[in-house]
């Protein structure tokens, strides 16, 4: 296989248009939102339910459950957030067509394929962190909606997938810079 093309950053910051910027934002921020949106109904839910059953025997497995699928995909997506960089898989991206589900070609230049494979592991890193987000606000529901959670508000603690994600979300949010410096860092070192 042929190598890599080598660009400058200088030509991928042209190629980074503030539409693209602006799709990575959407994206994030709706993901953040969502989670954002089930832990208020978390919140709420805790102040609101006086339910007294107090029942813990399905919430500490779901707790254990959450304990280790949370630690999984957090150590797992680093692996593949790296993975996405790795020369093979950038190889593998550059030899087909990035184009939208009508068959228009999205990414033509190798500015625009480095952007599409920055915008690509980002999303897959988001989507399994948010999956873990989720999981542990429907634990915590769970033990809210029981009454568990307000009388052992240890079982809150299974929202901590949720706050990392939250945090990291909000440290990682695209900009043009935070694009660039993943440019750098990760497919810059590859030539």
């Amino acid at each position: 296989m042929e190598s890599l093309p080598n660009i400058n950053p200088i030509e991928f910051e042209l190629a980074l248009s503030p539409a693209k910027i602006r799709v990575m934002q959407i994206v994030q921020g709706a993901m953040t939102v969502g989670v954002g949106l089930f832990s208020l109904v978390v919140v709420v839910l805790f102040f609101t339910n006086n339910d007294e059953r107090t029942s813990t025997g399905d919430i500490d497995v779901l707790s254990s459950v959450n304990t280790v699928f949370s630690m999984t995909i957090y150590f797992g997506v680093n692996y593949i957030y790296k993975k996405q960089f790795a020369k093979a898989s950038i190889e593998k991206s550059f030899s087909r067509a990035f184009t939208d589900r009508g068959g228009k070609i999205i990414a033509s230049t190798p500015a625009e394929k480095y952007f599409q494979v920055i915008f690509t592991a980002t999303l897959i890193r988001l989507a399994l962190m948010e999956g873990a987000a989720f999981f542990s606000l429907a634990i915590c529901l769970i033990a809210v909606t029981k009454g568990v959670a307000q009388i052992h508000i240890v079982y809150i603690l299974n929202a901590m997938p949720a706050a990392i994600f939250f945090l990291f979300s909000f440290l990682t949010f695209p900009t043009k810079e935070s694009i660039l410096n993943i440019f750098q860092q990760k497919i810059r070192q590859l030539s």
